[in-house]
């Protein structure tokens, strides 16, 4: 899974991974305040305004996780709150 991830982010190969997968990628690297992996995820048109299971957004996990800045950058591609 690690690897299709990373080929689909452009790391090497082309392997296809489905939305939902990298959405979840997404919110977990907001939560982490991985903010090169969310601006590579954001890049390659992950939904900036994905839903976690409990509604959260990236926008909202990065705030609520003291990511102040990773929550800036989210938002100035978009987010809503």
């Amino acid at each position: 899974m690690i690897k299709r991830l990373w080929r689909a982010l452009g790391f090497g190969g082309s392997a296809r991974v489905p939305a939902e997968s990298l959405e979840s990628q997404l919110l977990a690297a907001a939560t982490a305040g991985n903010s090169s992996l969310v601006q590579r995820l954001l890049g390659r048109g992950v939904n900036v305004n994905a839903l976690g299971m409990n509604g959260q957004t990236p926008l909202s996990l990065a705030e609520e996780n003291g990511h102040f800045e990773l929550a800036k950058m989210i938002a100035r591609r978009g987010a809503l709150a």
